[in-house]
């Protein structure tokens, strides 16, 4: 029996000539979904969120298999000039097969991409020297001024790092132009370059353009913030603001237009309920990247030189998708490695389904 080498180049797949695609989409598709059950074995290598994944993967499959039917139909079109009889019957069987065999693709990756995790983060880089800042003294001052991207150029947050410049520590954004059907323009994909200071220039204040840790001002927010209502809002920005003592994460939210890739209205957007907030207690840290947060959790800094505790670690790590897509939302969690770190959430794929399959 012959095999499909062109699945087995591009995926390490195996799929008999006979053998139903959407059958073998689907035994793959699962086999991935139990892999990205294990923590962090899949996460670590690559750099899309699992429902990226599934749908690059899917993408794939259905250029090939529409290269096949285009191929198929030239290969009839001949057999009609050489006036063979049955053409019009042949014809009308591939494409009745087509149909159906793209319509049930489509609803595996439709009952995979539904429960398959949008959250991408990096693991644990070497510890060298530019990866990390540990020091006590190094981590005091976070930045408040708000990070849009060019809105008026279209242009949508892709990625996201934490910087430090002036010893003052900024959440930088990716950005890149949102083009029609949620894809973005590979050539205007950049790092926004931070709105550096001096804490000590001249009109520069504490509480306005920055955060200056302290004993009674010393906890962050873990959080994932998006628009869970509405599915049509991706992100443009970000901001800290500080709440009731806690240094606390906004997002710049705008509307679009998926068939058009047009930005329309734009909202700040964070977790209100900080009085509400549980506190992960902070342990000596263990070589693992297993996220240890969840959402409306908090954490507080160390700001004395104790060896009995645990001072969180600052990870520079950009967090940006390849190839890159609009994101729904941006968090921030604490691993178990004592990383404290930005991640993303893609938009929903699942809710553009049936307009992509059109």
């Amino acid at each position: 029996m012959y095999k499909n080498d062109f699945y087995k180049e591009l995926h390490g797949i195996v799929c008999d000539y006979d053998y139903i695609l959407v059958k073998c989409v689907r035994t793959q598709l699962n086999r991935w979904t139990k892999i990205y059950e294990l923590p962090l074995n899949a996460m670590c290598k690559v750099r899309q969120s699992p429902q990226q994944l599934f749908y690059s993967f899917y993408k794939d499959i259905a250029l090939a298999e529409l290269k096949a039917y285009i191929l198929i139909e030239y290969g009839l079109m001949i057999h009609r000039v050489t006036r063979n009889l049955h053409f019009y019957k042949r014809r009308m069987n591939l494409l009745r097969n087509y149909d159906e065999l793209t319509e049930r693709a489509l609803k595996t990756l439709s009952d995979v991409v539904e429960k398959a995790d949008r959250v991408l983060f990096r693991c644990d880089p070497p510890l060298q020297k530019g990866n990390i800042t540990s020091n006590v003294d190094e981590i005091r001052f976070f930045n408040l001024r708000e990070t849009l991207s060019d809105v008026k150029a279209n242009k949508v947050v892709t990625g996201v790092r934490f910087v430090k410049s002036n010893r003052v520590f900024h959440l930088q954004i990716q950005q890149g132009q949102l083009l029609p059907r949620g894809f973005i323009n590979a050539s205007t994909v950049e790092w926004k370059p931070v709105s550096s200071y001096e804490i000590d220039d001249l009109n520069i204040q504490e509480r306005v353009d920055y955060h200056a840790l302290s004993k009674r001002s010393h906890a962050l927010d873990l959080d994932e913030v998006m628009k869970t209502d509405d599915k049509t809002f991706i992100v443009t920005g970000v901001r800290f603001r500080v709440v009731d003592g806690h240094l606390n994460l906004q997002v710049h939210l705008s509307k679009f237009d998926f068939l058009k890739g047009e930005l329309v209205n734009s909202i700040w957007h964070s977790k209100e309920n900080a009085h509400n907030r549980q506190q992960i207690v902070l342990t000596p840290p263990v070589n693992s990247s297993q996220p240890l947060s969840k959402d409306n959790q908090y954490l507080e800094f160390t700001l004395e030189d104790n060896p009995q505790k645990t001072v969180p670690i600052i990870d520079v790590q950009e967090v940006a998708s390849d190839p890159s897509v609009p994101l729904a939302g941006i968090g921030i969690y604490y691993r178990a490695s004592g990383f404290v770190a930005p991640k993303i959430i893609s938009y929903d794929i699942l809710s553009y389904l049936s307009v992509i399959a059109n």
